[in-house]
């Protein structure tokens, strides 16, 4: 039982080491914004705010979509109740930029993200689990009354 519960927490130290250096690597090219959230399933749902003149409610939310941080962007889908959170899936690991347009009753629309604008929402999609090794104790490893040293790489 202890050795699950040491390699559960090798393992956390692994993705914390890996995720941290490749996501800081990765959000200085990309601009990615510092507190994007890292989720490892492609299905989740996006809380959104909408303002609201009138107490009406918009008629409409879409959402787009970038995968490209704002170079492209295409329409992800309206949001069928047009009230917060929307529940997206996306095809697989990345990172994912997203934006609301709106519409009220009277047909004021928002205007729709073109090349360049930023995400609103930024979220990064990763499902590859960390690898951990052990490098000692080994086996044959006694543990002593002051403890053990635990070693492993990343």
């Amino acid at each position: 039982m202890i050795r699950k519960v040491l390699m559960a927490l090798i393992f956390t130290a692994c993705a914390v080491a890996a995720s941290g250096s490749a996501l800081a690597a990765m959000a200085q090219v990309n601009r990615i914004p510092p507190d994007a959230p890292v989720v490892p399933w492609t299905r989740f749902s996006i809380q959104y705010t909408v303002r609201d003149i009138g107490n009406v409610g918009p008629k409409k939310v879409e959402f787009y979509w970038t995968k490209d941080m704002g170079k492209t962007w295409s329409l992800y889908g309206e949001d069928p109740d047009a009230k917060s959170p929307m529940t997206v899936t996306v095809p697989g690991d990345g990172v994912y930029g997203f934006m609301t347009v709106g519409t009220d009753h009277v047909g004021n629309r928002e205007r729709a993200p073109v090349s360049g604008t930023r995400p609103e929402t930024v979220i990064i999609v990763d499902r590859t689990p960390p690898v951990g090794k052990w490098i000692s104790p080994v086996k044959t490893s006694l543990i002593s009354p002051s403890g053990v040293d635990l070693e492993w790489e990343c």
